[in-house]
C-alpha cells in the first residue's frame, strides 16, 4: 500500500470526534451512567453547531478560564452568541466570580503593564511579568476587578469531570484523548479494525471506574510523597491503596506496592519495604523481598522465599535470580553450595580510534563494513517489528475483553502470559508456518498494507521493509522460528535485549547478531539472556567489545 498522505482537516473535525466519543461511551456504558452524565449527553446534541463546536475547543484544552477577545476560530463566526447558548444550557459560565489568580493568568505582562499605566501607577516595561502581577496583586485588586468586568468577557467552560469520565470509559486511561482521533484524521496513523461489544467493555460498573479514579489520583499523590522522602505520607496513602480490590486494578496496585517496597528499603525500613515487596508478584518485587530478608539477617527465610521464586518463577529474571542468589545463602548459612561460574560468550575485540561523542552502535558498524560486510541498527525495534508483522491477524483477532474502544494498538492482554495461553493453538501453528512456500513474500505484504496502522510491536519510523526483507532473506527460517517462540512465551518480558546490530555478507547467506560493548559497559541480564538462548540455539551472535 502506499504512504499514506496527510490530509488537510475537515472543518469541524473535533466536534465529529467529541461526537463519537460520546456516542460510544452512551451505547457501552449507559446502564451505569448517572443521571447528570446521561443527561449531559442528551443535553450536548441538542446544542446548535457553532456552540458544540466551541465547547469542545474549549474543553480540549489545558487552561481553565479563557478570555473571549483571544479565542481565533474562524468556523465559529459568533463566538459570543455560542458562548451565550452554552451558558444557558448550564455548558459556560460567562463573566463568573473567579479567583484573582485565575485572572491573572489570562493576561500577559504588556496587559499588565499597560492596566497598571493607566492608573497612573508606576510601572515599567523591563519588569518581569512576576513583578506586574505582585503589584496589581499588592495594591490594585479591586481596579484590576473592575477593568476585567467592564473591558473583558471571561468564560469558564463547565462539566470537566464528565468529560474527563468520558475519556476514562472510551480509552480505559486517562494518557490517550482526542488527539489519537487526530492522528488518524490527518493520516499520520490508522487503526486496525476489530469488534467492540458491550460485554468487552473495560469497567463492568460505577465501583470500578470510582476505583480507577482513586488509584490514579493516589499514585500521583505518593510521586510527591516519595521524592519529598515523607515515610508518613507514603505509609497513609498505601492504606488506601490496600483497600482497592477490583481484579481488574490489581496489577496497578501491585505496581504502586512495589513503588512503595523500593521507597521503604531506600529508607532503610526493611520491614515495611517487605510488607510492601510481598503484596507484589511483579518482578523483582518477590527478589527484593529475599534480598531484603537477607538484610535483615533472616537468611533462613530468605533461602526459603528463594526456593519457592525458584519452583515457579514469574519470568527468566526469576529464574536467573534463583540459581545465583540461593547459593549466596547456603553459603552463608554454612551449607554446601556450588561455586558460580562466570558466563562465557563469544567475544571480539575491536581497537578503533576515540568515536569523541559520536554514538557508538552506528559508529561501530561504519568500522565493521570497512571489512566487506553490510549491516544496520536494530536492537530490539526489529526483532518486534517482525513480530507484529508476523502474528498480525492473531494480535488484533476480535476476543471478548480483548478490545473496549476504536484506538487500542493492540490487546488488554498482549503484554500478559495470558496472551499465548488463550491463543496457544493460533500461535503455535503460525510458528510452523514460518518458512513455508511464499511466507517471506506475505510478510512483506502485511508491512505494505499495514504500513503506519497502529501496533505497539511495530516501530514504523525505525523499521524500513528493506531492512525487514534483508532478515526475511539472510536468515534461516529455524532461527526465526527460535526466536518468534521465545517471545510468544512473553512479550513482556522477551521483547527487550536484542544485540544491537545486524551484520551480513552481501554475497552469501551469512549473518551475525551483534552486541556492542563500549570500555567499561557490562552486559544486562536481559542480554545474557538472549546471548544464552541464541547459543543454545545455535544462532550466530557474539559480543564485539570496542576498545579505544
Amino acid at each position: 500500500m502506499a504512504e499514506l498522505k496527510q490530509n488537510r482537516l475537515k472543518t469541524g473535525y473535533y466536534l465529529s470526534n467529541f461526537l463519537s466519543l460520546i456516542d460510544f461511551v452512551h451505547k457501552q456504558y449507559d446502564d451505569i451512567l448517572k443521571k447528570e452524565e446521561r443527561l449531559f449527553i442528551k443535553k450536548f446534541k441538542k446544542l446548535p453547531k457553532p456552540a458544540a463546536m466551541l465547547y469542545v475547543r474549549l474543553i480540549s484544552r489545558s487552561a481553565v478560564l479563557f478570555r473571549l477577545d483571544k479565542l481565533n476560530y474562524p468556523e465559529i463566526k459568533d463566538p459570543l452568541k455560542a458562548a451565550k447558548t452554552l451558558a444557558r444550557e448550564g455548558f459556560l459560565v460567562i463573566d463568573g466570580d473567579f479567583e484573582l489568580e485565575d485572572h491573572l493568568r489570562l493576561f500577559t505582562k504588556p496587559d499588565l503593564i499597560d492596566f497598571l499605566k493607566s492608573l497612573e501607577a508606576e510601572a515599567k516595561t523591563s519588569w518581569p511579568r512576576a513583578r506586574a502581577v505582585e503589584e496589581v496583586e499588592s495594591y490594585y485588586e479591586s481596579e484590576f476587578f473592575d477593568w476585567v468586568n467592564n473591558d473583558h468577557t471571561t468564560l469558564l467552560p463547565l462539566g470537566e469531570e464528565i468529560v474527563l469520565l468520558f475519556r476514562l470509559l472510551f480509552f480505559g486511561n486517562l494518557e490517550q484523548n482526542l488527539s489519537d482521533f487526530i492522528l488518524e484524521d490527518i493520516g499520520v496513523l490508522r487503526y486496525e479494525k476489530y469488534r467492540t461489544t458491550k460485554k468487552d467493555r473495560f469497567f463492568e460498573n460505577r465501583k470500578v471506574i470510582d476505583e480507577t479514579y482513586k488509584l490514579i489520583e493516589l499514585q500521583g499523590e505518593l510521586y510527591f510523597a516519595r521524592e519529598a522522602g515523607d515515610e508518613f505520607e507514603v505509609e497513609t496513602l498505601m492504606k488506601k491503596v490496600l483497600k482497592v480490590k477490583s481484579k481488574h486494578l490489581k496489577r496497578k496496585k501491585e505496581k504502586l506496592c512495589r513503588m512503595a517496597g523500593q521507597f521503604f528499603e531506600k529508607q532503610k525500613d526493611f520491614e515495611r519495604a517487605l510488607f510492601y515487596y510481598k503484596k507484589s508478584s511483579l518482578p523483582p518485587a518477590r527478589e527484593r523481598a529475599v534480598r531484603v530478608l537477607d538484610k535483615l539477617g533472616e537468611e533462613k527465610k530468605a533461602l526459603s522465599f528463594c526456593e519457592k521464586i525458584g519452583r515457579d518463577p514469574i519470568d527468566d529474571s526469576e529464574k536467573d535470580f534463583y540459581l545465583m542468589y540461593k547459593e549466596k545463602l547456603k553459603r552463608k548459612l554454612g551449607r554446601d553450595y556450588k561455586k558460580q561460574e562466570r558466563e562465557v560468550f563469544y567475544t571480539e575485540e575491536l581497537k578503533v580510534p576515540n568515536p569523541k561523542g559520536t554514538k557508538i552502535e552506528p559508529w561501530t558498524l561504519a568500522q565493521i563494513e570497512k571489512s566487506g560486510l553490510k549491516g544496520f541498527y536494530v536492537e530490539n525495534y526489529l526483532w518486534t517489528s517482525l513480530y507484529g508483522l508476523i502474528f498480525w491477524d492473531i494480535i488484533f483477532k476480535s476476543k471478548p475483553g480483548a478490545f473496549y474502544n476504536p484506538f487500542q494498538r493492540g490487546p488488554n492482554d498482549l503484554y500478559s502470559e495470558d496472551f499465548y495461553l488463550s491463543r496457544k493453538s493460533e500461535i503455535d501453528k503460525r510458528i510452523k508456518w514460518i518458512g513455508n512456500k511464499d511466507w517471506a513474500v506475505k510478510v512483506l505484504d502485511t508491512y505494505d498494507e499495514k504500513k503506519l496502522t497502529a501496533n505497539y510491536l511495530v516501530r514504523w519510523k525505525q523499521v524500513k521493509k528493506s531492512d525487514v526483507k534483508k532478515v526475511l532473506s539472510k536468515v534461516p527460517s529455524e532461527h526465526i522460528k527460535a526466536v518468534m517462540e521465545r517471545m510468544s512465551k512473553s512479550l513482556r518480558h522477551h521483547s527487550a535485549g536484542f544485540p544491537d546490530l545486524f551484520t551480513y555478507h552481501p554475497r552469501k547467506k551469512e549473518y551475525c547478531l551483534v552486541e556492542v560493548k563500549g570500555p567499561g559497559d557490562q552486559l544486562q541480564q536481559s542480554q545474557k539472556r538472549w546471548l544464552r538462548y541464541f547459543k543454545e540455539r545455535e544462532i550466530p551472535c557474539k559480543v564485539l567489545k570496542v576498545v579505544y
